[in-house]
């Protein structure tokens, strides 16, 4: 993260790709290293449900930060002087297994409805699973209609991500709960269907049930 608007960035690095100006990122290249450098922003409204209006570009990194989806996604480290800046208690929601958007969970989930998605493959934790707080559960249930103006590619990649996880059994289940597996899949997907419990009771060398390879071309 940078306090220099984009446009700065590529004036003092001449070499640099714009990798998404408008949105206040650029690829720095130095020596032999690349870097994406995002500078500090701010967000206007998301009146189409993926994009924000307006980019305002800014100074405070606890801003910036509170733009983002879930407090595990809301910190900062400054590695020169090795301190955590963590104003949302990412580290706590970590270490006690839970997942909570920052500041208003409806309000996160409506400024891009694939953040939905995002929240039930972030329930797959690499320690385990994680458990999303009473306010994202109650958000959640508006997943089927915030999908909806969302691409289908967008939500395909979300969900390979998902079937790729040691958890996916337990996030599909979640998801059929809430209603999204049948938005998504056009037919009736019930908690703790046939389906489900077979995924359910496969072994772990099995799992996961999407591997990177398989994207690969024959």
């Amino acid at each position: 993260a940078s306090t220099l608007p984009p446009q700065r960035l590529l004036e003092l690095f001449p070499r640099a790709l714009d990798t998404g100006s408008q949105y206040g990122t650029v690829t720095v290249r130095h020596g032999g290293v690349s870097v994406e450098c995002t500078a500090l922003r701010t967000d206007a409204n998301y009146t189409d449900g993926r994009r924000p209006d307006q980019v305002n570009f800014g100074s405070s990194l606890r801003e910036d930060l509170a733009r983002r989806d879930f407090t595990i996604n809301a910190m900062a480290v400054n590695v020169r002087a090795r301190k955590l800046f963590d104003p949302y208690g990412g580290t706590r929601d970590v270490r006690g297994g839970v997942l909570r958007a920052v500041g208003s969970a409806k309000e996160r989930l409506r400024e891009d409805g694939l953040r939905t998605m995002r929240a039930y493959r972030f329930l797959d934790g690499k320690t385990g699973a994680r458990v999303p707080d009473e306010e994202l559960s109650q958000a959640l249930k508006e997943a089927p209609r915030l999908l909806m103006p969302v691409s289908r590619e967008r939500v395909w990649a979300e969900l390979r991500r998902i079937l790729s996880g040691a958890q996916a059994s337990m996030v599909l289940e979640r998801m059929a709960s809430d209603q999204v597996l049948e938005s998504l899949l056009g037919a009736p997907v019930t908690e703790g269907s046939r389906g489900l419990r077979a995924v359910a009771a496969l072994p772990p060398e099995d799992l996961p049930l999407w591997r990177a390879d398989e994207d690969a071309p024959p």
